[in-house]
């Protein structure tokens, strides 16, 4: 599946801040630019292009939500990426209020499978084929692999030899350790694609522990609010928002919600 970018502020902040848009969304978005005059992010339309070749492609992965995929890529070859990198985290609530339950990073292990589905039918998985102190790289299928920090922080996908197609630097902070309700914190970040960069601010905050039922069981689940805005430039831009749920229990999202495509967790295997 692909997808053609017709603004380069549109498409990628789609793609940075919710991980891939919903089928016919740039469809959507012509129709409601049609219905209302005000448009959603104030810059003249125009196309990314390669050095090479013709417009930059966006291909996802249409279940990936839960794990923020977009694979930026050029037709015609390989591209470099852009240099830039942002601020990281720029605060972060100090410590937990006294008696508050707290709970720390996972730990992730080579073979661990994640099974999803979108919309109660359009299956998926992601298997770490890789665990290290450079964090882990998971197996998305069709040549794509993610990389995740240990923290679990996004940083971008790349190819079965390593080369990175589209990073973040540094990563999207997803999640600041130890985690407690109430907790808060902020991170900046430059989304690099081959058609340039886009510095990102992202402020997440910790809202309550739920109790969630998804196909692969019930669990007790962290609500986790994620809001987004583009920085710089003369245009104004939407702050996008996001919400997970991420359990302590298996150490990993259980659902998200973007727009409205809800992703759920369906099975969770782990080599004994």
């Amino acid at each position: 599946m692909t997808w053609q970018a017709t603004s380069p502020v549109d498409a990628r902040q789609n793609a940075s801040e919710t991980g891939i848009p919903r089928n016919g969304e740039i469809c959507d978005r012509r129709e409601s630019r049609r219905q209302h005059p005000a448009p959603l992010l104030r810059r003249p339309a125009t196309h990314w292009r390669c050095a090479r070749s013709g417009p930059i492609l966006l291909r996802m992965h249409p279940f990936a939500v839960l794990f923020g995929v977009v694979l930026v890529a050029c037709q015609g070859g390989p591209q470099t990426l852009p240099a830039g990198s942002g601020r990281g985290v720029l605060a972060a609530a100090a410590s937990p209020p006294s008696g508050a339950a707290v709970w720390n990073r996972p730990e992730w292990k080579v073979g661990d499978r994640f099974e999803l589905v979108r919309g109660d039918h359009l299956p998926g998985a992601f298997t770490v084929v890789t665990a290290d102190a450079d964090g882990y790289r998971l197996d998305a299928g069709g040549g794509m692999f993610l990389r995740r920090d240990l923290d679990l922080g996004n940083l971008g996908e790349c190819t079965a030899d390593g080369r990175m197609l589209h990073a973040l630097s540094p990563a999207d902070v997803r999640y600041h350790w130890p985690l407690w309700v109430g907790k808060t914190w902020r991170c900046e970040f430059v989304d690099r694609a081959p058609g340039g960069i886009l510095s990102m601010q992202a402020d997440y905050e910790v809202e309550a522990l739920d109790r969630v039922t998804v196909p692969a069981g019930t669990f007790a689940a962290l609500r986790v609010v994620r809001r987004v805005r583009l920085l710089g430039g003369e245009a104004e831009h939407l702050t996008r928002a996001q919400i997970a749920w991420y359990a302590p229990e298996i150490g990993s999202e259980v659902r998200q919600l973007v727009g409205d495509s809800l992703v759920e967790l369906r099975a969770v295997h782990r080599p004994r």
